[in-house]
């Protein structure tokens, strides 16, 4: 009787902190904003640029005073004045490999290869939006418009910026017997 009643009382405990840490190890690690908002390093080139600038990597894009770098599982922006992280987005799960990535003004995209789309709020690296589009040997992701297109062999799909709501989709590029390009958003 009392092996059944450890037993009873085991699983169930056993099963809980499963659980735990599943839901522990889905979560992002996302460190908000570090300070102020970075102000853009000005409209004309710079007189002596290794005063203003401290890279000795290759960035993804320069947008208003960040550098938007893309990370092993998630992306990162660093202050370029300082050459400090600013914010960083992490994922922790199986499907976390190198992102594509795709910046604009306000926002930040990256496309993982499990499939999962994520929008971040450029100035505060909080999340805005996640969802999927299956991602399938070539793939590229562009923003304009207030779009996020994002283009595999299998399709296009457009998703809003804002809220990452699927806005349309086009079967794959071959069967429709054109070229897609995307010289038209800006």
């Amino acid at each position: 009787m009392r092996k059944r009643m450890v037993f009873w009382v085991a699983v169930p405990v056993i099963l809980m902190s499963s659980l735990l840490v599943e839901s522990y190890m889905e979560r992002d690690v996302i460190t908000g904003n570090q300070g102020p908002f970075p102000a853009a390093l000005g409209s004309e080139a710079p007189a002596a640029p290794s005063q203003v600038s401290r890279q000795s990597y290759r960035p993804e894009a320069l947008v208003h005073g960040l550098s938007i770098v893309p990370t092993g599982s998630g992306v990162r922006a660093l202050n370029l004045r300082t050459g400090k992280e600013y914010w960083r987005y992490e994922r922790r799960d199986d499907g976390a490999d190198m992102p594509s990535v795709e910046v604009s003004a306000g926002t930040v995209v990256a496309w993982f290869d499990d499939g999962k789309l994520v929008g971040i709020d450029l100035r505060t690296g909080n999340v805005r939006w996640r969802t999927e589009f299956p991602r399938g040997g070539f793939q590229d992701i562009h923003m304009g418009a207030g779009q996020v297109v994002a283009q595999t062999p299998g399709g296009v799909a457009a998703f809003s910026k804002r809220s990452g709501k699927k806005l349309w989709t086009l079967p794959s590029l071959s069967a429709l017997g054109e070229t897609f390009r995307f010289g038209g958003l800006a």
